[in-house]
């Protein structure tokens, strides 16, 4: 028997991920880190992670594609989506940015 899995492209979406060619997302990355790298993939290359990072069904894959297409989804907002699934994934769902880490303002103690 042989097992193949697809080659993941990297931050750059041309080359292989890989930590020498530095455009590798780190397992043991912090958080922050982690979900920066994640959003600064492009919106095309978004898909292919969503297709092999994620638990999220073709079916589902395609129907944010659709609406991505028609303007009923924003992609900034889908990539953040995707970002907070794979830091939850090697980190915690508390561990992604909140508020105060993405710029919003902090409420006064």
């Amino acid at each position: 028997m042989v097992l193949t899995t697809p080659i993941l492209e990297g931050l750059d979406g041309v080359n292989k991920m890989s930590k020498s060619l530095d455009n590798a997302i780190g397992i043991h990355q912090p958080p922050l880190e982690m979900y920066g790298k994640v959003m600064s993939i492009s919106d095309e290359m978004m898909w292919r992670y969503y297709e092999l990072l994620t638990d999220v069904s073709p079916a589902s894959i395609e129907k944010m594609k659709r609406e991505t297409a028609t303007g009923a989804a924003h992609p900034m907002a889908l990539k953040k989506d995707l970002a907070r699934q794979i830091v939850s994934d090697f980190h915690s769902a508390q561990a992604g940015p909140g508020p105060a880490r993405i710029g919003e303002a902090v409420p006064e103690e």
